[in-house]
């Protein structure tokens, strides 16, 4: 705070510039938007990660930031590409699905809680060529099928689990264990089939 001439106090000139100034609302709440938008990305492609058992591995944070900084400077050098994401579609629930040449099924099985440990199964498919709501494969009567759409590729571990312009589909007893079968925490609440890559019909 400033005297003036006649003793009275004033606001510092910089500081009465800066309340002067308008609140730019349009940027924030366009910054504000793309990350949320980025955040629900994050999420979705944790989700597909968890669906077929690619799982973060138990190590600390900071080592998690430096491999996840050195894998962006790598992929940002000379001669990198990426396409650019495809618009978003909202899940489909569909009767069946045929699987591509290049498609791979699993079992996933619900998570067991051995007081120590959690164990999840994954077993891989082999011979099937189309998965229909009122098959049962493994044991599990498929009453339920809802598929993801990929807008981009990515991979985990050097595992690809998302293909840009296909789908991953859920196969399961009924739409809520579909819906429900893999928690926030990736536990696995319910046996499902899970296969992708797929190209659904008018795609």
């Amino acid at each position: 705070m400033e005297l003036g001439r006649s003793g009275q106090q004033h606001l510092p000139l910089q500081a009465l510039r800066t309340i002067q100034q308008p609140l730019d609302t349009r940027g924030w709440i366009t910054h504000f938007v793309r990350a949320m938008h980025a955040e629900e990305n994050r999420r979705r492609e944790v989700t597909t990660r968890e669906q077929v058992g690619l799982t973060p591995l138990n190590v600390p944070r900071s080592l998690l930031v430096l491999l996840v900084a050195t894998i962006i400077t790598a992929s940002c050098g000379p001669g990198a590409s990426r396409e650019p994401d495809l618009p978003e579609q909202p899940d489909r629930w569909v009767s069946s699905i045929s699987l591509d040449p290049d498609s791979k099924a699993s079992y996933i099985g619900k998570t067991r809680d051995y007081v120590v440990t959690t164990v999840t199964s994954s077993e891989e498919l082999d011979g099937l060529r189309t998965v229909s709501v009122g098959d049962e494969i493994e044991g599990l009567s498929i009453g339920a099928i809802r598929c993801s759409f990929f807008w981009r590729d990515a991979s985990y571990g050097g595992d690809q689990y998302m293909w840009r312009g296909r789908w991953g589909c859920r196969a399961g007893r009924s739409r809520e264990e579909v819906q429900n079968a893999v928690a926030e925490d990736g536990e696995k609440r319910f046996d499902y089939v899970y296969v992708t890559p797929v190209s659904l019909d008018g795609e």
